[in-house]
This record gives C-alpha cells, sequence and structure tokens, in this order.
C-alpha cells in the first residue's frame, strides 16, 4: 500500500492521513509520499515526525501508486493578496505538476478536493472569480487523467469543513464564532442577513472517499453533513460554556441570505451506505474547539 499525498502539511492534509492511519492502520510511514511547498521534516498528529517532499522535486517518485490525494493550491484568500495574473499563474503551475505527479505515479485511486463553487458556477449562481477559474481547471485536467489511465477518481467540491486539526481556525466563521466564545462574555455576529453554511468533519469526509474508492465508486460530489445558519451555530457554541454567552446581531430579515450550501444529499447519501454516520453538530464543534485551543496556545 502506497499513498501521496500534496498539501500534507496543511489542515486538510493531516485531516487525511489521521483517516488513512484509522482505515489502513498497518500501513507504515515509509508508504507514504508527502509533498508540500518545500522539503522539510514535519511533525504530523497521526504519524510523527514524517518526511516532506517539496512539491516540484520529482525525486523517489513511487510506482504504482495505491492512492493519490490531491489537496495543494493557494486557496482563495490568496486571491486577494496576489491579484489575479498572478494567483492564476502560480496555481496554473500547481495543477500542471499535479498532472506531472499523476503521469509518473500511475495511482490505481485519486482524490481530488475541488470547492463548491464549481457547483454555483455550473447552477448558474456564482461568477467566474480567479478561484473558480482554477477549479474548473483542475476538475478538467484530473477528469482527463483519469479517463485516459482508467483510474478511479472521486472529486468532492467541499462547501464547509470542521474539526480538530484546522491549522488556522480563525480564518472560518465556525472557528471565529468558538474563539469569542472562548475569551469573551458574548459573540458578535457581523452579518445583517441569514447565512447558511453545511459542515463536515474534515476527517471523516476523507474516511467517506477513501471507503468508497475501496468500493469502486468514481463520482463527482458535492461535500455533505449538517446544515446550519450562523446564528444557530453561535447559540449552540454558547450553550456550551457554564455561563451563556450574549449574542450580538443586527439582523435584517427582509434581506435575500447567504447560501453556500450543495443542494443535494448525494455525500450523506454514499456515506449511509458505506455505514459511516455523519457526526452532528455538537460533535463537529467539539472537535473544532480543540483547533481553536490550539490555536490560542500556539499565539502565546
Amino acid at each position: 500500500m502506497k499513498v501521496l499525498i500534496t498539501g500534507a502539511t496543511g489542515w486538510l492534509g493531516q485531516a487525511a492521513l489521521q483517516a488513512v492511519k484509522k482505515i489502513f492502520p498497518e500501513l507504515s510511514k515509509n508508504d507514504l509520499y508527502l509533498y508540500a511547498s518545500r522539503e522539510r521534516l514535519h511533525s504530523d498528529p497521526s504519524y510523527g515526525v514524517v518526511k516532506i517532499n517539496e512539491l516540484t522535486s520529482s525525486k523517489n517518485l513511487p510506482q504504482n501508486l495505491d492512492m493519490f490525494v490531491a489537496l495543494a493550491l493557494k486557496t482563495r484568500d490568496y486571491a486577494q493578496k496576489m491579484g489575479k495574473y498572478e494567483y492564476l499563474e502560480i496555481n496554473e503551475k500547481l495543477i500542471h505538476k499535479h498532472i506531472e505527479l499523476l503521469e509518473s505515479t500511475n495511482p490505481k485511486n485519486v482524490v481530488l478536493i475541488s470547492s463548491g463553487v464549481v457547483s454555483k458556477f455550473f447552477e448558474g449562481t456564482g461568477a467566474l472569480d480567479s478561484y473558480t477559474e482554477i477549479k474548473l481547471l483542475e476538475e478538467k485536467l484530473f477528469n482527463e487523467f483519469a479517463k485516459k489511465t482508467n483510474a478511479k477518481l472521486i472529486v468532492l467540491r467541499l462547501w464547509g469543513a470542521t474539526g480538530e486539526l484546522m491549522t488556522e481556525p480563525l480564518k472560518y466563521a465556525i472557528g471565529n464564532l468558538i474563539y469569542q466564545a472562548e475569551t469573551s462574555d458574548q459573540i458578535v455576529i457581523d452579518s445583517e442577513f441569514e447565512v447558511y453554511r453545511r459542515y463536515i468533519d474534515a476527517t471523516q469526509m476523507f474516511e467517506v472517499l477513501i471507503h468508497a474508492l475501496q468500493k469502486n465508486v468514481s463520482a463527482t460530489l458535492n461535500s455533505g453533513g449538517v446544515t446550519v445558519e450562523i446564528g444557530a451555530l453561535a447559540e449552540l457554541i454558547s450553550s456550551k460554556h457554564k455561563k451563556t454567552k450574549r449574542i450580538v446581531r443586527h439582523l435584517d430579515l427582509t434581506r435575500e441570505p447567504d447560501l453556500y450550501i450543495p443542494t443535494d444529499s448525494d455525500f450523506d447519501n454514499l456515506a449511509n451506505s458505506l455505514g459511516i454516520s455523519i457526526l452532528g453538530l455538537q460533535d463537529q464543534v467539539a472537535l473544532t474547539t480543540k483547533s481553536v485551543k490550539q490555536a490560542m496556545k500556539n499565539r502565546t
């Protein structure tokens, strides 16, 4: 068994490794081929100290790989920091490097984590910004590779994830709400309109995808999980504390809600068919709280 993961030092990379460890407990870290932006040793929660290869390197590539998990792209927030053309150029190079790795390692199974923005674009409700453009290109090239090689491919369009391994939880709404509850007597919600999100634990998400590949599933899916309005999420987070937190919000119900949620339940149905029960929101909040507390500890 040989597993290759790009973006292995990030939050989703560590969640993927946690899922691999759970499903394949016999797998040695010597059979892991981990890639990120630079070569180094990295302390992983599941496997201890592991070697990280530079993504642009072509040294010591495994042949006849069992599983390839693709996670290494510059995220949406970098588009604003870099500007459109630099962002597109860097990510296009990363995508083509992934294709080179795929062609060199010839994996039997491939997982690509895409984004819900692709589904919104095809539904006609999302703009073609630089992030969406990159994700469309990535899906296209991965699908072309799978068709050419008969590799099993699952493309997961991720809408919202949670978990104990978030490396930067304060960047996300759920992490920010938990942080406020941990550090203040109130939770402030800035949005004046309803905000709906759908959350899945990141490690459990990878467990579903890996088990599905073992059952010879090839598909493009939206991520599933629990749908919640941000105010209800804040109330749930508040309820986990001995002293209830005051929730501060100026909500205008005449305004259109922000609905960044998938419209189908295909992922949840797949999980059920595999005998996997999706974690409820309370459990997801508890796990994500661990990420927030770790981030707070790291900042001190």
